[in-house]
């Protein structure tokens, strides 16, 4: 066989490999986007105030105001009534505590993050594992009250993908199984080596997400960071 013939041979081969993992790649994108979606949709309807941050009102100027049922009442007398009803939530008075988990399908769920700049929307499973990858962003480490969240996904189309295209001052959000609401701003972008897992966890950040740059590069990682803006 002459040399020529071989490597149009060799070439003809490259080329199909490439095409097959390109078509697997995109399988396998579109099943995890799929299930990713199921599960959003089902968070979504039992997590209270989806996405609506509750700002309690400040009261006790003594000033006349209207109350929800029309009558006319002092602010002092609605201070009191508030502070009969502690509405805190208990990750404010825990911050050591468990983030609460929703169960879909067999996976546990911790919430829903958002980055509108990217028309992103996913569910976040609570432990990371190669499995759970194909499924969902995963949760790292840490905890959204406690401040050390950190997310990792695959950088499928519709899941991390755009992470490097997201910009300083972007807002990210997080709203987790109890309705308990974070908005974060982004600050930093950076890319680490996927030898060095510790610099996940480098820096003061309050949030940060990380993925591939692209599927067939698993030696980096671009992670954005994140402080949070929500609640102060």
């Amino acid at each position: 066989m002459k040399k020529g013939t071989v490597f149009i041979a060799v070439g003809i081969l490259i080329i199909i490999s490439a095409l097959a993992l390109t078509g697997y790649n995109l399988y396998t994108s579109d099943s995890a986007y799929r299930e990713a979606s199921s599960a959003l949709g089902k968070l979504q309807d039992i997590i209270p105030n989806q996405g609506k941050p509750i700002t309690p009102p400040i009261y006790g100027s003594g000033d006349a105001v209207t109350d929800e049922n029309g009558d006319t009442v002092t602010e002092d007398i609605i201070e009191e009534d508030i502070a009969k009803e502690d509405k805190t939530p208990d990750y404010v008075k825990n911050p050591q505590m468990e983030m609460p988990v929703y169960t879909v399908d067999g996976q546990d769920y911790i919430g829903v993050l958002a980055i509108p700049e990217i028309s992103l929307e996913l569910p976040i499973i609570s432990q990371m594992s190669a499995p759970r990858l194909k499924k969902a962003p995963c949760r790292y480490s840490g905890s959204a009250y406690t401040d050390d969240l950190i997310i990792g996904a695959h950088c499928y189309d519709k899941f991390f993908a755009k992470l490097k295209n997201v910009s300083n001052g972007a807002e990210v959000k997080f709203t987790d199984v109890d309705g308990n609401f974070f908005v974060y701003k982004v600050i930093a972008k950076e890319t680490i080596n996927e030898k060095n897992p510790e610099d996940l966890k480098s820096g003061d950040w309050e949030l940060s997400l990380f993925t591939c740059p692209v599927l067939a590069n698993t030696d980096k990682r671009i992670v954005l960071r994140c402080e949070r803006i929500y609640p102060q």
